[in-house]
Parts: structure tokens; sequence; C-alpha cells
């Protein structure tokens, strides 16, 4: 099973760009804090397409906190002879944390990868 889960916070404005067939893509990295004896913070480069990468690039901007789901994706690719590796996550959901205005404030919008709303219950049954 290939599945993560990360919430961090933007580290720059989101990168949008076409692909080749016309579908968007948003590359972004989100800075997420290790908790241990030393403080560390880890840089993880995050890829979406479609509806997801538009709303990211509209909404979301540098230092907002993001919680994003999806898969780990490794690649490779040669430069000036070397071979260089990759590791990025590719989001299939995204959850908006808060708002750019009110970093104190949480604002919920769940999207899923075709950048539907996912309904969130107004009660928890129990």
């Amino acid at each position: 099973m290939n599945h993560v889960t990360l919430l961090g916070r933007l580290t720059r404005e989101p990168d949008a760009r076409q692909t080749a067939d016309g579908k968007s893509r948003c590359t972004f990295t989100l800075a997420i804090d290790r908790h241990s004896k030393k403080e560390k913070t880890d840089f993880i480069r995050c890829v979406a397409f479609g509806r997801t990468a538009e709303i990211i690039t509209q909404y979301v901007h540098k230092g907002q906190r993001l919680l994003v789901s999806g898969s780990i994706w490794t690649d490779q690719y040669e430069m000036d002879g070397v071979t260089k590796y990759t590791t990025d996550v590719a989001v299939d959901r995204m959850e908006l944390i808060e708002r750019k205005s009110d970093s104190t404030q949480s604002q919920g919008g769940s999207f899923d990868s075709m950048g539907a709303p996912v309904p969130v219950e107004d009660e928890i049954p129990f």
C-alpha cells in the first residue's frame, strides 16, 4: 500500500503549469516539522493535477498550512551523465486548513482528486 498524509506549510507560492495535453499541474513544497530531541524540518515536494491543482494555485499561498494525502512517486533522470533521483507526493486529496488573511482561524474545505468538495458532517452521530 502506497499512501501518505502530510500536514505542513507551503514554502513558496505553488508553481502552476499545463501538461502537454492541457491538463493543469501544480507543484509545491511543504515544510513539515519533526518532533524529536532535535527539532528538524523536512521539505517534501508535492504535485497535484486537474481541478486539485487549480484550487491549490488559486487558494493556497506561501506560509499557509495545507493537509494533503496521496501516494509517493519516485523517478530518475540523467543530467550531465549523472543519474538523479526524485521523490514526490502525488496529491489525491487536499484540505485547506487556514485562510490567507487569518492564520489562526480554520477554514474547512476538503476536495477530492477531481476538485469536488467533500461533504463534512455537521454533527458526530455519537
